[in-house]
């Protein structure tokens, strides 16, 4: 079993190491390399077999994305918690909580989900008085197709109007309208947090941005029913996909569900915003794959189109794609740290987002992305830089009291409206450390910088006792007893970070 699992990964490593050789971008793969890397996993199985095989991954390819924003949205807008076309305000992180990994302690969170089948939705957005927010818009197919903010600062009260379809709703002068590629869609709101002092400030601002539809009296929303629309095929109809969780049917449900209230528009029919083009999130040869599979051409599923054995294949077929994209996964991880010395893997290499302009070709990124960062920013408005080895290549570990250091630079490559900050996590549980000083992060507001106007930080499990790390200007930063990682996030980067072309000093470990 052991050889059999460093086969599969060789063989995927390899198709991966032949597209570079060759000169194909990584990060934006055909369809053809990933279904021929998750196809080696197969094994020994008939033609007929292998062709169903390879159509059902063409609809996974495209559909992963579909599956993870369905799961968040049923998640989120069940009952009473954050019911659509309402923002759900929430206060800064801390180590208690465990709804999302690697937390961002620098903002407060925000999310709402839009219906724009019924109409238009217009958002409104407070005067922040000069506080950084990014209001991160994503559409069903977890592509950002627009990012309202203070990246370039925009300040003073705004009024965006979202809409889907062709027909552009009539708005007064100074009133921005954005089309949504499809008709849910989802804003990530965050707004910049500068320590517990702040905190009422901080989500005062956050409740000043609200939701209405457009051309009403804002009022509140009826809480909604989370409707799937699962397939008649499948009893009971109508059901919610969560209920498959755990047999090959579930993310074919699922697939259908989105597909029918979110349909994907083509390749050749590119949406645009702002003079930039949204590449289409579906094309012909998907379209076709899904026929051979179970879908009709509207998208819905029939399993009984299907022989036992086929329904069995698409059970093992999500297997293998998960297989796959882990590897890719981890791949993408040791090529970004490959090409630093500091040992940093760069969000630049996971999530370029790349403008509004993504297209099939870097829809294996959305896969990652969806599954492993949902609702990265993209780079344009943010970029992280995670740190989980130490300069001389070996795993930050503060076992045994080890001491580590890393000196942010004064200078740091952000716009006038930006800033920096660095986070500590724990490598078993991806959150951050709870401790007795609750200090989870540093950034120019809550840090002490040296005569240079650098931000030393030393990291370790107890507070330093050896000079010169037990005074200021060393900022302590408290690790766990054991392996950690810390993420360095530069908003509102300047082009030389978004590029690629920066990254920050490696983390250094005391001898």
């Amino acid at each position: 079993m052991k050889s059999t699992s460093m086969n599969k990964a060789a063989i995927c490593c390899t198709v991966l190491c032949a597209a570079v050789v060759s000169g194909l971008p990584l990060l934006g793969l055909e369809l053809e390399d990933a279904v021929a890397a998750s196809m080696a996993q197969a094994g020994d199985v008939s033609i007929r077999d292998k062709e169903f095989m390879a159509n059902a991954m063409k609809v996974l390819w495209w559909g992963t994305t579909a599956i993870q924003s369905q799961w968040v949205r049923s998640n989120q807008t069940t009952g009473v918690y954050n019911p659509m076309n309402q923002f759900t305000h929430s206060g800064p992180a801390d180590p208690s909580d465990a709804s999302i990994v690697s937390p961002n302690v620098d903002v407060v969170y925000n999310t709402a989900w839009l219906n724009l089948a019924d109409g238009p939705v217009q958002l409104n957005i407070p005067d922040t008085e000069g506080r950084f927010f990014i209001a991160e818009c994503i559409h069903y197919y977890q592509g950002v197709f627009a990012a309202p903010g203070y990246t370039n600062g925009e300040t003073g009260k705004q009024t965006v109007v979202f809409h889907h379809g062709d027909e552009v709703p009539s708005v007064a002068p100074g009133i921005s309208v954005i089309r949504s590629p499809t008709p849910i869609m989802w804003i990530v709101l965050r707004v910049k947090w500068n320590g517990p002092d702040d905190t009422e400030a901080a989500q005062e601002c956050a409740e000043g941005f609200t939701l209405q539809t457009y051309g009403k009296t804002p009022e509140p929303t009826p809480i909604p029913t989370f409707h799937h629309r699962g397939s008649p095929w499948v009893e009971p109809a109508g059901s919610n996909p969560h209920d498959y969780v755990g047999s090959g049917l579930y993310p074919w449900v699922t697939i259908s569900d989105v597909w029918q209230e979110n349909k994907p528009w083509r390749s050749d029919r590119p949406y645009s915003f702002d003079g930039y083009k949204i590449g289409g999130v579906i094309n012909e040869d998907v379209i076709e794959a899904s026929q051979k599979v179970g879908f009709d051409v509207d998208g819905v599923f029939n399993p009984k189109r299907l022989t036992k054995k086929q329904r069995n294949i698409l059970g093992q077929v999500a297997e293998m794609w998960n297989n796959w994209l882990r590897v890719y996964f981890k791949y993408e991880q040791r090529l970004s740290i490959m090409i630093n010395p500091q040992n940093y893997t760069s969000s630049i290499f996971i999530n370029p987002c790349t403008t509004f302009t993504n297209n099939n070709r870097g829809y294996l990124i959305r896969d990652i992305v969806a599954i492993a960062y949902i609702a990265a920013n993209c780079a344009r408005d943010a970029v992280y830089f995670k740190g989980d080895k130490s300069t001389d290549g070996k795993p930050l570990n503060a076992k045994h009291n080890r001491m580590y250091t890393v000196t942010i630079p004064g200078n740091m490559p952000v716009k006038s409206t930006g800033y920096w900050s660095l986070t500590m996590y724990n490598s078993s549980n991806f959150m951050l450390v709870e401790n007795s000083e609750e200090i989870y992060h540093y950034n120019i507001q809550n840090a002490t910088p040296d005569e240079d106007g650098n931000y030393p930080v030393v990291m370790s499990y107890k507070q330093p006792v050896k000079p010169p790390y037990n005074a200021e200007p060393w900022n302590w930063l408290p690790a766990p007893d054991g392996l950690f990682y810390a993420v360095t996030r530069v908003y509102a980067p300047e082009s030389v970070v978004s590029s690629g072309l920066y990254y920050p000093p490696g983390i250094e470990k005391v001898e």
